[in-house]
C-alpha cells in the first residue's frame, strides 16, 4: 500500500504520469486565477480580524506574496487587469 502511494506521488511530481495535470506556476487559467483571488479576499480578512490586524493590511501582504515579486503564483496579465 505504501509503495503504491509513494509511486503515485513520485510519478506525479516528476511528470512521468501523462494522465495527471500538473499545476504550472504562474497561474494563467482565468477561472483558477479568479478562484485563488476570491479565496484570498474572503479568508485573509477573517483570519487577521481574530489577530486584531486590519484586513486591508493582510490583503496587501498577500498581494505581495503571490505577485510577480513574491512567489510568482500569479502574473500580471489580461485576467488580472479584468479583475482589478
Amino acid at each position: 500500500m505504501f509503495a503504491k502511494i509513494y509511486h503515485f506521488f513520485y510519478f506525479t511530481l516528476h511528470g512521468h504520469n501523462k494522465n495527471v495535470n500538473m499545476l504550472v506556476l504562474p497561474i494563467t487559467n482565468p477561472v483558477l486565477l479568479f478562484a485563488v483571488i476570491l479565496l484570498i479576499i474572503l479568508i485573509v480578512p477573517l483570519i487577521l480580524d481574530n489577530l486584531n490586524i486590519p484586513g486591508i493590511i493582510g490583503l496587501i501582504i498577500c498581494g505581495i506574496i503571490i505577485g510577480p515579486y513574491g512567489f510568482n503564483i500569479v502574473e500580471n496579465n489580461s485576467a488580472i487587469e479584468l479583475f482589478s
